[in-house]
């Protein structure tokens, strides 16, 4: 998917947009915790959650890269993690576990 030098205009534009839908997504999930009262606000909230989403997001973005999906697919897939921030990390964490598991058996 993206193929560019590490460093050039291409490639800053891509990580741009995967950061911010990264962290749209967890905007909108903290935004409706507080909205519905499962969580109080605290600035140091907000901000993990924004740098949680934005370190799944990228995650995302590099499975989805791997994988070679389209920028449409990927995209989806990478605002949608950043919306499910850790519960996403646990669920990658429960499958590698498996995987493990089912290698070393």
């Amino acid at each position: 998917m993206h193929e560019q030098e590490p460093y050039s205009i291409a490639s800053l534009i891509t990580w741009s947009w995967v950061i911010f839908l990264s962290v749209l997504g967890g905007c909108v999930n903290y935004y409706h915790r507080v909205d519905t009262h499962k969580i109080r606000h605290t600035m140091f909230r907000f901000i993990g959650e924004l740098l949680t989403s934005a370190f799944v997001g990228i995650i995302t973005f590099e499975l989805c890269d791997y994988a070679q999906f389209s920028w449409q697919l990927t995209a989806s897939f990478v605002a949608i993690s950043g919306h499910m921030g850790t519960r996403l990390i646990f669920k990658l964490e429960t499958i590698f576990v498996d995987a493990l598991k089912a290698f070393f058996k």
